[in-house]
C-alpha cells in the first residue's frame, strides 16, 4: 500500500487509491497554519524551537519504505536547514523519534 490514514488510535489504515487518502486529508478541519493544528488530528506529532532551530514531526499519509520494509509514514525533520532526522512506522516511534530530535540539539546548543 501506498496511502494511509489514521484511525481515532492514530493507527495507519491503507488506502484503496490516492482518492481515498484525498478525501479524508480533505475532511480534516481546515486551519490557517498547518503547523498549528492540533495534534489530536494526527498529522502534527510535535513541533519544538531550541534556539534557532524547529523540530517538526508529521504524519505523512504516504509510505516513503522501500520494497518488503513496514511502512514509512511520520518524519521528523529539523528547520530551517530541512535536514530529515528520521522517519517512523508508527505514532510511538514518531514521538520517540521526536523526542530525541529535541534532545540531541539541546545537548549542542
Amino acid at each position: 500500500m501506498f496511502y494511509f490514514t489514521l484511525d481515532e488510535n492514530r493507527h495507519p489504515q491503507p488506502c484503496s487509491d490516492y482518492n481515498a487518502y484525498h478525501d479524508w486529508h480533505d475532511s480534516m478541519p481546515p486551519s490557517s497554519d498547518w503547523y498549528t493544528m492540533k495534534t489530536g488530528l494526527g498529522f502534527v506529532v510535535g513541533l519544538d524551537e531550541v534556539g534557532e532551530e524547529r523540530v517538526s514531526t508529521v504524519f505523512l499519509g504516504i509510505n516513503h519504505a522501500f520494497g518488503d520494509e513496514p511502512p514509512l509514514l511520520w518524519e521528523t525533520m529539523v528547520f530551517p536547514e530541512a535536514d530529515l532526522h528520521g522517519r517512523y512506522s508508527t505514532y510511538e516511534e514518531a514521538i520517540e523519534g521526536h523526542r530525541q530530535a529535541v534532545e540531541s540539539l539541546k545537548a549542542v546548543a
